[in-house]
């Protein structure tokens, strides 16, 4: 009996130390993420895998940290393993999945994904509508997308890119209106988004108002000196406004900046 005994509490000692250590191995791996270290983080949560073969967080965090070294397919196979261990609560699974995804071209497998994350936890911060939107936008779908950046901004109101891209559709929609009003809420948000500001002056001279136009291209530059885009859009504003050798420097800058289609647009109006 006593042998037993000791038998059993050498075996509880032993539960509880392997226990411990999957949990250093988790933290040390959620630290190493969280610092950038992802092939790092990866090692650790294969090392908490090894000892926890249902682990569904390390296959999720795993995943997660495979997604941002690009490895896609192995952040896939590490979802799948997620969604076998627990399916009925994988939302974290079938988005990391969609994402991968969406990298690897299958939109429409993304947005499945994104569908089925979805029915198990419609509020995940917004990330899942937001994630969706993008897929659709890859297909063309514009107004899906505008349903889906809706979707997140109400469940997170300061969503700014949510709103950018919102914006955006809006634009490509032809509704500069609305398209202004999104990228207020944006710039209001994120102060600094230098794309926010080009898209609000590219609106706002479809809608006429090649000064405000200009002041947000001015704008967009200030805030990042090497944007070619802005460049070429402040070229087309001043252009409007008879500023034709200004204009044309701001092309041959675009030019100078990579945008190459600028040389057509010099070809066209300075020669």
């Amino acid at each position: 009996m006593k042998k037993n005994l000791i038998s059993f509490i050498l075996m509880l000692i032993s539960l509880l130390g392997y226990s411990q250590t999957e949990e250093e191995y988790f933290n040390s791996a959620a630290a190493k993420g969280q610092a950038g270290d992802y092939r790092g983080a990866i090692e650790d949560y294969t090392k908490v895998i090894a000892i926890n073969p249902r682990s569904y967080q390390s296959y999720c965090s795993r995943a997660n940290a495979k997604l941002r070294l690009e490895d896609y397919r192995g952040a896939i196979i590490d979802c799948n393993m997620g969604i076998a261990i627990d399916e009925l609560n994988a939302d974290m699974s079938y988005g990391l999945r969609g994402v991968a995804k969406d990298r690897l071209g299958d939109n429409r497998g993304a947005i499945e994904d994104y569908n089925k994350a979805i029915a198990i936890n419609p509020y995940f911060d917004g990330m899942l509508y937001f994630n969706r939107a993008i897929s659709k936008l890859k297909l063309k779908d514009d107004r899906g997308a505008i349903d889906d950046f809706t979707e997140a901004i109400s469940i997170k109101p300061d969503f700014a890119n949510a709103y950018l891209q919102r914006g955006i559709s809006k634009f490509k929609l032809k509704n500069y209106s609305d398209a202004i009003i999104d990228f207020n809420m944006a710039i209001a948000i994120e102060a600094n988004s230098e794309l926010a500001y080009s898209s609000r002056g590219a609106a706002k001279g479809e809608l006429g108002d090649e000064i405000g136009a200009l002041s947000d291209f001015n704008k967009a530059i200030v805030i990042k000196p090497d944007y070619a885009l802005a460049y070429l859009q402040r070229g087309t504003s001043k252009l409007n406004l008879g500023q034709k050798d200004s204009g044309c420097l701001d092309f041959s800058k675009a030019g100078e900046l990579g945008y190459d289609d600028a040389y057509e647009y010099i070809k066209k109006y300075c020669n």
